[in-house]
């Protein structure tokens, strides 16, 4: 921790020299070109970018205050609005491939937890900067999402609230706020696999001082999987009373349900073929003799379980307050609280394999040969009926207070701030052997038990978070070439875990620093470096020993491309650490222990690029290696370092033309999505192959009226994703699939 404090200091002392010479070389005499380029960047921060540009110009999530993205001494991506409405996507994962380094979580997974990673690493899902810790409910639509903010690496300094700061980043979903001038939505989408969608936008002001805004969707949709039928809405009403002058207060609420069969996904044996020249000789020496299975055609929509099975189900109810005030032209003010109920049920019949963590990267017996001679069939798999409940309460506040000013060539912005947050969750996690079908075949599978609800249901693990901090940040631009950000929080996380067999409760205090500069180069190119760490509360977890905060800190550095509108870009290299990691307890069982340390490193890649006007691309590229650090699994012998479900290699590509007169009001997309293989369980025993998927949409927007066809998967790509569900499983990459969206405007 030490050696990358002084690496970030020296690399801070660096460019402080270099923009100084810069400065003396840049006459400050000249008091008219020193006003210009001052004028510019005021206008720089405070527009953020056209309103239908791919371009969003500022982001806050970084600094909590509008800062251009080129003055940003961290990695930052912002999907906009005109870039969702362009590529049709109805799902914020969908929408998250547009950025590097990020996997997004599998949208036929119970809403029970969220998969979401960024540089290796967990991320945590947002809303409007508060934390949505499980991400319950209807958590994928995009009807009342202005923009997504996608912040890289862990930053406690400013995400303290909720759990803590994640190691991977955050994904902050910026809600649409209501105007000052009218404008009403409706609309249905319908498409493949019974999909109907319909969805409304309603903005009204009444006078000059209140504004209400309401949007909210509705979501019936069957899947490629067999027995899968998802239902699930949202509604989202925002009320903003305003003078119109110095002070906004915006009330908001959401409900949002979900529903649908648990879905566990498929075994990794029998699904896809191990790759006997990656096998490490530590898995040879851990199997004995027993050669691997290879790929025994399991069918690709299968559902595994009792078909008439209950749904599943998983909610999220908020009401948040959002207060805003400005002193004067120097200082202002912004204050935020929450208070959010949620709950989810999973109810699924299970399958296990050889391990001991319900893995099904490998049958009970194996080779098939073996299974077969004791008349188990060709992959038997153990089962067993498992029913998981979780409720949670959480109350969360935020305030913070900014004040800017100039000095000469020094202009500056000071953040003061502090959180508060105490999350608690609830549950417990019940199993049963299925009478008279402890054992399965899942080549040849039958489901003639039905789902029996194992007892007692009652609560039997309690996690408390309480997580408060108090922070202070500086900003501060020099000779208009430097721009630098340094700060710190006081940060404090407190776990009270509680189960049948323990209780702990750790408090820990911690200063969480945060340094970044960025220098202008001249011409459009900016070198940029930064250090930031985090700590976070383990919400996530049945712990088998004392809980400890987990802890990460990530140093970056690289360059920022600003060519005009015409070119945008930024590519940084990165290494991320992450200590007291939960993972599961080397002496078996369910339960988890933090004893984990794991690192990331790899360089990501952005560009967007508008030759002309009517023309936008986008392009996304990463490389990635995320590691244990430990000995933990040792058993599984060497080699064994890789963090399953990171792939290496990803990128996207997305090319977008707006028709000219006299088709204007027309617009054509095509795009891309690639990855490369993905290890599927901690053993590195399967692995996904590669894949690359096309897409495309078409639009006509006539002002009182848009329709558009979106075709996903152009070529029907056959392929399979790891599924983060208690290991050694995947599912099926969506197939083809089309959807055509119309919408009347008022």
């Amino acid at each position: 921790m030490r050696s990358v404090g002084r690496i970030g200091l020296a690399l801070t002392w660096a460019l402080v020299a270099a923009a100084s010479s810069a400065a003396a070389a840049d006459a400050p005499g000249d008091a008219d070109a020193a006003r210009r380029r001052a004028e510019e960047t005021t206008i720089d921060v405070l527009v953020v970018g056209r309103p239908d540009s791919y371009d969003p110009g500022a982001a806050t999530s970084s600094t909590r205050t509008p800062t251009p993205l080129q003055q940003t001494p961290q990695s930052v991506s912002v999907v906009t609005r005109p870039l969702i409405d362009d590529q049709q996507v109805r799902t914020v994962s969908d929408a998250l491939l547009n950025v590097s380094g990020v996997v997004p979580t599998n949208t036929a997974l119970t809403p029970a937890f969220d998969n979401t990673l960024i540089r290796g690493f967990p991320a945590e899902r947002l809303v409007d900067g508060f934390t949505q810790y499980y991400n319950p409910g209807d958590r994928e639509s995009t009807v009342n999402v202005e923009r997504i903010e996608v912040l890289k690496g862990t930053n406690g300094m400013l995400y303290g609230g909720g759990a803590g700061s994640p190691a991977g980043g955050v994904v902050n979903e910026i809600s649409k706020t209501p105007r000052s001038v009218a404008a009403r939505t409706v609309g249905v989408r319908v498409g493949s696999w019974a999909l109907v969608q319909p969805f409304f936008d309603l903005n009204q002001p009444f006078g000059d001082h209140v504004r209400l805004r309401v949007t909210g969707e509705y979501t019936t949709e069957e899947s490629q999987i067999d027995v899968l039928h998802n239902q699930r809405f949202n509604v989202n009403p925002a009320l903003t009373l305003t003078d119109g002058d110095a002070t906004t207060l915006t009330l908001r609420g959401r409900i949002s349900r979900w529903r649908q069969p648990d879905y566990q996904g498929l075994p990794a044996t029998g699904t896809v073929v191990q790759s006997k020249a990656t096998i490490p000789p530590g898995i040879r020496a851990f199997l004995g003799n027993v050669e691997p299975v290879g790929k025994v055609e399991v069918d690709r929509s299968l559902f595994i379980g009792d078909p008439d099975i209950e749904d599943s189900r998983s909610q999220f109810d908020s009401g948040a307050v959002h207060f805003e005030h400005r002193f004067s032209d120097a200082w202002h003010t912004s204050v935020q609280a929450r208070y959010a109920r949620s709950e989810f049920e999973e109810e699924a019949q299970l399958i296990g394999g050889a391990g001991l963590d319900f893995g099904a990267d490998r049958p009970v017996i194996e080779p098939p040969e073996l299974a077969r001679a004791f008349h188990l069939g060709t992959l038997p798999f153990s089962f067993f009926d498992a029913r998981l409940f979780q409720e949670q309460k959480e109350v969360s506040a935020l305030a913070n207070a900014v004040g800017e000013g100039s000095w000469g060539p020094i202009r500056a912005t000071l953040l003061l701030g502090g959180d508060y947050s105490r999350y608690d969750d609830a549950g417990f996690i019940n199993f049963l052997t299925v009478p008279r079908r402890f054992i399965i075949d899942v080549a040849d599978p039958v489901f003639d038990q039905p789902y029996t609800r194992p007892g007692p249901g009652k609560n039997d693990n309690f996690v408390v978070n309480t997580v408060m901090g108090g922070y202070a940040q500086v900003q501060a631009t020099l000779y208009e070439r430097l721009h630098l950000v340094a700060g710190a929080r006081l940060g404090r996380v407190r776990i009270d875990f509680e189960s049948p067999d323990r209780r702990d409760v750790t408090d820990t205090w911690r200063w969480i620093p945060r340094a970044g500069a960025v220098l202008d180069l001249g011409a459009g190119v900016s070198l940029f470096g930064g250090y930031s760490s985090g700590m976070r509360g383990q919400p996530f977890a049945i712990f088998t020993e004392t809980p400890l905060p987990e802890r990460s800190s990530q140093l970056e550095g690289g360059l920022k491309l600003a060519f005009g509108e015409w070119l945008r870009g930024q590519v940084a290299y990165y290494s991320i650490d992450r200590t007291n990691v939960a993972v599961p307890d080397p002496d078996g069982g369910i339960g988890s222990v933090p004893r984990g340390h794991q690192a990331s490193h790899g360089v990501d890649a952005e560009l967007l690029l508008r030759p002309i006007e009517s023309v936008s691309l986008i392009a996304a590229y990463s490389w990635t290696r995320a590691s244990f650090e430990d000995d933990l699994f040792a058993s599984y012998g060497s080699g064994l370092d890789a963090i399953p479900g990171v792939p290496e290699n990803s990128g996207r590509v997305w090319l977008h033309y707006d028709f000219p007169s006299p088709l204007k009001g027309l617009g054509l997309g095509v795009g891309a999505h690639a990855q490369s293989q993905v290890q599927i369980s901690r053993r590195n025993a399967f692995f996904t192959d590669g894949f690359v998927t096309f897409d495309a949409a078409v639009s006509y927007d006539a002002g009182f009226l848009t329709v558009g066809l979106r075709v996903a998967n152009l070529t029907d790509e056959a392929y399979f994703v790891r599924l983060n569900y208690l290991g050694g499983r995947v599912a099926p990459g969506p197939g083809r699939s089309w959807q055509v969206t119309t919408a009347l405007h008022f």
